[in-house]
């Protein structure tokens, strides 16, 4: 079996568009497009985390996310504690910057640097969607999400490394006298 990283990244965009469609179609839909930003902003640094944990590589790719996304989660939330900014729908005051923009855009950015646009274009999409949906939602000014996302982005640029590409598989190999096998696979 071939481990395709861009297969899985697929089939998850594909079920988060027919989500935005689904919540963008339907009038009155506030909660649900608030739903999909906030699913939005775990899944795009999970798929960037499974991607660094799963995907064969030379380099230390979970050290790369790991101090992309640390270092996006002590600025995003130290600034939030720090600025005390009231949110538009009056909820709190830790609006800036938008911790869901940020997370979103680490993990999209992630996934474009090391990835390249095949992965990355989709991220970014769905992160500008996380970004309109906070808006959406009167929890955020856009100002709060630009900020946000600049974070995020910023951390992924500085502490993520280029992919550089090998094909690998893994597979179950019947072997004689009823055993079975696993086979690995690398080419350099």
């Amino acid at each position: 079996m071939v481990l395709n990283i861009l297969t899985a990244y697929r089939a998850y965009w594909c079920l988060m568009l027919i989500s935005l469609s689904h919540s963008l179609c339907l009038p009155g839909q506030q909660k649900t497009v608030e739903w999909v930003g906030s699913s939005l902003k775990y899944g795009l640094p999970g798929i960037a985390l499974g991607s660094a944990l799963f995907h064969p590589s030379e380099d230390k790719p979970v050290l790369y996310f790991a101090s992309s996304f640390a270092s996006t989660a002590l600025l995003t939330y130290g600034l939030k504690y720090t600025v005390s900014k009231d949110r538009p729908d009056s909820s709190g005051t830790d609006a800036f910057p938008s911790g869901h923009s940020a997370m979103a855009f680490q993990g999209a950015v992630y996934l474009y640097k090391r990835y390249g646009y095949k992965a990355g274009l989709p991220a970014l999409a769905l992160a500008g969607f996380v970004g309109w949906s906070r808006v959406y939602a009167q929890k955020h000014d856009w100002y709060d999400v630009g900020a946000g996302a600049v974070i995020g982005a910023a951390s992924s640029l500085v502490f993520t490394r280029r992919w550089k590409k090998t094909s690998g598989e893994v597979g179950l190999q019947a072997l004689p006298n009823r055993g079975v096998g696993i086979h690995f696979t690398m080419e350099f």
